[in-house]
């Protein structure tokens, strides 16, 4: 496998669309610095995973995403493919070419592709798992990452060797093992408490489902017995009904007759009504005929004043542009007068300007004889100087040639001097050094002594770091313990609050309805079932239990329309059924005063409506429920108290016994159980208490064990710093052996340097008496070319003298010329500004012309208008007189009318009264009928109740009973039958019918999680021998790789430093799984030092020999190195280069290189430019390319 092209779009300083194409073996990108060489490696880590920004070298991920330039605008998307071919098979894909992409946008959504089929980050992680590819993998390393890896943990390195042994598929396996295993014993947990819950639940509800069967069958031969009375009073009951309808037929004949004699009465008064109908109506014609007269006026009177004040404006604007254009006239006049006076300026400087052109003219005719005469000059004075150039040239070379000799001889007399000097320092220098060697020696024995001092110190420390450490572990056990203790508490309160949102172990019908509520189905007026509107103290919990029975699941609400809306959804759903208790109609017992006496008795506890609490609003339903129940402290207490009694109210001792009214007793054994509903509210409760404490002892136990921690840092950072005393302290006693060593070796070099000195002494005088005799020959040849110079020097002042004069006259002509063209210019202007101003005078006199124009027009406008307007306001008021004269006729006939209305609303009334007594007599009638229907409605009411409750209670049809042969002699005897029945049923009390399906359901439920949990400890058990499984593979993996790269790291150390050891060693051999990893690295020639004290390129190479050595024990397809050469020399880059063409043949190589010797060995080169600012650039160069460039 082997990359075969890299394609970027948008990503970074790549803004077009680039692909490299890359074959095996070694490619070289090469370019300036900032031209964005290192994004191609950014790409690289970015498309197989890397999610730091950081680490990218941005703050954010968007900052990968092209951002713009000078020239170009920000793109929306980053887009980075790697192609791999894939022919050897070793992705783990059915294809011969894998493209992995990865795209981001502006927005931030992120998307994976493999083959242009999107995936997870997991899935194209897992795709390169243990290829040596991977954004954490050794296949990547860039110069920064030199210094990182030798400076990371042991704990860190050990990823390399982790990468190279496979093993992190395995431990990636191990956690998600743990992670499983976690969530198996969370899951055990969770159903333990629920089986505990259960089982609480199963016994008590194996009773009621008991009491349920008992009162089945006497509820069916009551229904029997009941069905027989309904049928005999059914019988009855249609004896009556035929009665009852002969009344209400004779009734409606009598009201028949008295209807027909009223309908001639009304027939009467209607007629009266339409008469006076219809002279309203012509009434109600003259009201709005004199209504719309009275608008049509008003509206006339508004228009007049409309119209006068439109006249009146129509006068203040003529009177104000008559003025304004009789301002503009004078306006104009004034504009006549200042033209006439700039007119005449005007001609007075176009004269002086002719004049002035003149004298330039013949100024610059002067000049030039002037120039012509200065040229002459400047070509003598260039000859004489060319002539003196080159005598001085020769006197230059003399007085060097002389100046050089001069030195020389004073270097030689200096030298001389400095070589008896330094006969006489060494003399004194041997004895400094021997006086230097004598001090060291005293000093290197001071410093062993304050050496041993810190190694005490060192040990003393270390101890109290021991101490600091068991108390911090003293701390972080006390904290997990709590946390524990949050984490199980949290776990049983998640338990039952799951219980409670799911209503386990409530009713069928109840939690219909309560789930209903929750999800806003009938939330209208339902407060929750009794258990949760009760506060019951501990000690009191088992008693009000026992005394509410299957009480504790009725359900609170607010009205009686509440709880019948609530039972119409369970009949609608069939859903079960349930016990209401509208606040609105319950009443609260009390106990009777013959009760009140007892109260005071040793051993009684109270009534158990005041020992509980709740809401004031639900003080009726309590004490409905347990206002005449009576709690003691034990059943003997209770056996008393029930016979002061007479048995006639229930009394509940705190262990459970109840003795009930009548004298029933029940009592027994309770089994341990988890919590009844009374207790699953308090529990939560209680639990929710305990957590808010937990969680604040966690806060102040963190706080706690943050500061141990920050102690046991100081004293970490203490011995830190005894320890670098210790280390500079070791540097200074080396230093100090180096020092007297090298004193020792000066003073052996003293005694042959006295020597040679006496050797140079002699030689050096010679060559003093040979320069003198050269110095005084030179002098004689220097004083006859001075000569020659002073004649050439009085030929040029003269020329200069008469160039100057000449120069002076024509800077004087030119002063002449720009003064004259300076006043020129001024005139120009000054005409310039004239002309400006006879041009603004034209356009604002235009100006002024049309303004008076239409000042006149709007004269004119203004003039006929107000014309328009008198005409207007005397037709509307000739129209406003009319209209009065009509209005005054219309409410004289108005009157009239209402005159003969009056007439016809007395007749009415006399007919209405007639009509009333017509009407009484039918009312009376009716009313008798009313009453007869009443009898016969309240007959068929009742036997319609009866057949509802026929049909409701016993499915069947009225039909049905009454062709069954009633059995029925005695119906007093059957009804005190049905009484006894119903007693022996109110005996039992409360029965949840709902308790057989919820026993049968919890049951299967309980064997359901019986069964789940034992597949759980199953589950537990497997995952544990993977885990253990997986350790012993790694374990045996890392082992076998970490000899092997150690091996290879030594033997390619050696080779890249020409000698020296480095090999890498484990931190804590006894803990595979977690040791860590240190390198121990010696070149040759120095001693063992820290790895930090190597120079940047031996850093370098140490690294280059790491990663060789894990190249040659796991080969990676391919490796990316960026700039990692930088710090090397040229020896060390041919080494470097050498290894890269020997591990090529099993490797790809993408080097990113600034060096000649990484280029040479270079199978094909890439160079990044930015001919553009801000964009990057691709140029490809071959092999023969890539030679002729490095040559």
């Amino acid at each position: 496998m082997y990359l075969k092209r890299l394609e970027l779009q948008g990503f970074k300083s790549f803004a077009d669309k680039v692909q490299l194409d890359f074959g095996p073996g070694i490619t070289v990108i090469v370019g300036p610095n900032g031209s964005g060489k290192s994004n191609i490696t950014d790409a690289v880590r970015w498309v197989l995973g890397e999610q730091s920004a950081k680490t990218l070298r941005g703050f954010k991920m968007e900052d990968v995403i092209f951002a713009g330039s000078d020239k170009r605008k920000a793109v929306s998307r980053a887009e980075v493919s790697l192609i791999f071919d894939n022919s050897d098979g070793m992705l783990p894909l059915d294809f011969n070419e894998v493209a992995a992409t990865r795209r981001l946008f502006r927005s931030g959504e992120s998307t994976y592709l493999i083959n242009k089929t999107p995936c997870r980050l997991r899935d194209l992680q897992d795709l390169f798992l243990n290829t040596g590819l991977g954004k954490e993998a050794f296949s990547i390393i860039g110069q920064g990452n030199v210094t990182e890896i030798l400076n990371s943990r042991p704990e860190e390195r050990r990823g390399l060797i982790e990468e190279a042994a496979g093993v992190v598929k395995y431990r990636r396996r191990k956690k998600e093992a743990q992670r499983k295993l976690e969530e198996t014993r969370n899951s055990l947990e969770r159903i333990n408490d629920l089986i505990l819950e259960l089982q609480s639940q199963l016994e008590p509800l194996k009773k009621q489902a008991e009491k349920a069967s008992e009162y089945k069958k006497l509820e069916k031969e009551l229904k029997e017995l009941e069905l027989e009375l309904i049928n005999y009073e059914l019988r009855m009951l249609q004896e009556q009904l035929e009665e009852a309808a002969g009344e209400v037929e004779e009734w409606k004949n009598a009201l028949a007759m008295r209807q027909a004699q009223a309908y001639q009465v009304r027939e009467a008064g209607e007629r009266a009504r339409s008469e006076l109908q219809k002279v309203d109506k012509q009434v109600s014609r003259l009201m709005e005929e004199v209504y719309e007269l009275t608008n049509e006026t008003e509206r006339a009177e508004g228009a007049v004043s409309v119209t006068l004040e439109r006249i009146k404006s129509l006068q203040e604007k003529l009177f104000r542009l008559q003025a304004e254009r009789k301002e503009l006239a004078r306006k104009l006049e004034d504009l006549g007068a200042k033209f006439a006076q700039r007119e005449e300026e005007h001609r007075h400087l176009q004269d002086q300007i002719a004049a002035k052109e003149q004298a330039v003219r013949e100024q610059e005719t002067e000049l030039a004889s002037l120039e012509r005469e200065l040229k002459e000059q400047e070509s003598k004075e260039k000859q004489a100087k060319a002539e003196l150039f080159d005598l001085l040239n020769e006197i230059s070379h003399g007085r060097n040639e002389f100046t050089r000799q001069e030195q020389q001889l004073h270097g030689a007399v200096q030298r001389s001097l400095r070589l008896e000097e330094n006969f006489k320092s060494l003399k004194g220098n041997k004895e400094k050094i021997i006086q230097k060697i004598k001090e060291l020696e005293v000093r290197l024995k001071a410093c062993k002594v304050d050496f041993g001092n810190l190694e005490g110190k060192r040990r003393e420390l270390l101890r109290q770091r021991e101490e600091e450490q068991q108390k911090l572990v003293g701390r972080q056990e006390s904290l997990n313990k709590l946390k524990e203790e949050a984490r199980q508490a949290s776990s049983r309160l998640q338990v039952l609050q799951e219980m409670e949102n799911s209503y386990e172990g409530y009713q069928g019908g109840v939690r219909a309805v309560l789930k209903a509520c929750r999800e806003k189905s009938i939330c209208t007026g339902i407060y929750g079932v009794v258990a949760e509107i009760l506060r019951v103290p501990t000690s009191y919990e088992r008693a009000v239990e026992v005394a509410l029975g299957g009480a504790l699941q009725y359900i609170v609400t607010d009205t009686a329309r509440h709880a019948r809306q609530a039972i119409e959804f369970l009949k609608r759903e069939k859903a079960g059924r349930a016990t209401f208790l509208p606040l609105e109609v319950i009443k609260p017992r009390v106990l009777p005063p013959e009760a009140q006496k007892v109260l005071s008795w040793s051993g009684v506890l109270g009534a158990a409506a005041d020992l509980v609490r709740c809401e004031e609003k639900f003080a009726s339903v309590v004490k409905y429920l347990l206002g005449g129940v009576l709690v003691t402290s034990n059943l003997k207490v209770a056996q008393k108290v029930a016979r002061a009694l007479g048995y006639n109210l229930k009394v509940v001792t705190l262990e459970g016994d109840v003795i009930n009214p009548g004298g029933s007793f029940t009592g027994g054994s309770y089994r341990k159980s988890g919590s009844s509903l009374l207790a699953r509210l308090r529990q939560i409760r209680q639990l929710k208490e305990q957590l808010k404490y937990l969680n604040e002892e966690i806060e102040r136990e963190e706080q706690l064990t943050k500061m141990q921690q920050e102690k046991l840092v100081q004293v970490t950072e203490q011995i830190n710093q005894v320890e670098e005393e210790i280390r500079e302290a070791r540097l200074v006693i080396a230093g100090l052996q180096r020092d007297l060593e090298h004193f020792r070796q000066e003073l052996e070099e003293i005694k042959e340097s006295e020597g040679v000195l006496e050797v140079e002494l002699e030689e050096t005088r010679e060559e003093i008496n040979r320069l003198n005799s050269g110095k005084k020959e030179l002098e004689a040849k220097l004083d006859q070319l001075k000569v020659r110079e002073k004649n050439l020097t009085e030929i040029i002042d003269r020329c200069r003298e008469k160039i100057e004069n000449l120069q002076s006259k024509k800077e004087k002509k030119i002063g002449a010329i720009t003064e004259l063209r300076i006043e020129l210019a001024s005139l120009r202007q000054e005409e310039t500004g004239l002309q400006h101003f006879l041009k603004d005078f034209y356009q604002t006199r235009d100006e002024y012309e049309k303004a008076l124009a239409r000042r006149q027009k709007e004269l004119e406008d203004t003039e006929n208008r107000m014309a328009e307007a008198t005409e207007e306001r005397s037709k509307l008021e000739n129209r406003l007189r009319e209209l009065k004269k009509v209005k005054s006729r219309k409410e004289a006939e108005l009157e009239l009318l209402r005159q003969e209305r009056e007439k016809c609303a007395a007749d009415l009334q006399r007919k209405e009264e007639e009509i009333k007594v017509a009407q009484r007599q039918i009312d009376e009638v009716k009313e008798k009928l009313h009453r007869a229907e009443i009898n016969y409605a309240r007959l068929e009411a009742e036997r319609a109740n009866r057949e509802k409750t026929i049909h409701e209670r016993f499915g069947l049809t009225l039909k049905e009973v009454l062709t069954k042969p009633s059995r029925i002699d005695d119906p007093d005897a059957a009804s005190k039958k049905v009484e006894r029945l119903k007693k022996s049923i109110k005996r039992l009390g409360t029965v949840n019918m709902a308790a057989l399906e919820d026993y049968r359901r919890l049951k299967e439920r309980y064997d359901f999680l019986s069964r789940q949990r034992n597949d759980l400890f199953q589950a537990e058990n497997y995952l544990q021998q993977v885990i253990q499984k997986m350790d012993a593979i790694m374990s045996k993996r890392f082992e076998t790789t970490f000899a092997a790269v150690s091996q290879a790291f030594c033997e390619i150390f050696r080779r890249l430093f020409g000698g020296g050891r480095a090999e890498l060693q484990l931190a804590n051999p006894e803990n595979l799984l977690e040791t860590g990893v240190e390198i121990v690295a010696q070149p040759p020639g120095k001693k063992l030092q820290h790895l930090n004290l190597l120079s940047g390129g031996e850093k370098a190479l140490t690294v280059i020999a790491l990663l060789f050595a894990l190249l040659r024990v796991k080969p990676s397809p391919l490796v990316i190195l960026d700039e990692i050469d930088a710090s090397l020399d040229e020896n060390n880059v041919e080494r470097f280069a050498a290894l890269l063409k020997e591990f090529a043949d099993r490797t790809q190589f993408i080097v990113i290189s600034h060096r000649q010797g990484t280029m040479e060995v270079a199978d094909a080169l890439y160079g990044v430019t930015m001919q553009e600012t801000g964009v990057s650039q691709l140029m490809s160069v071959r092999l023969g390319e890539a030679s002729s460039r490095a040559s």
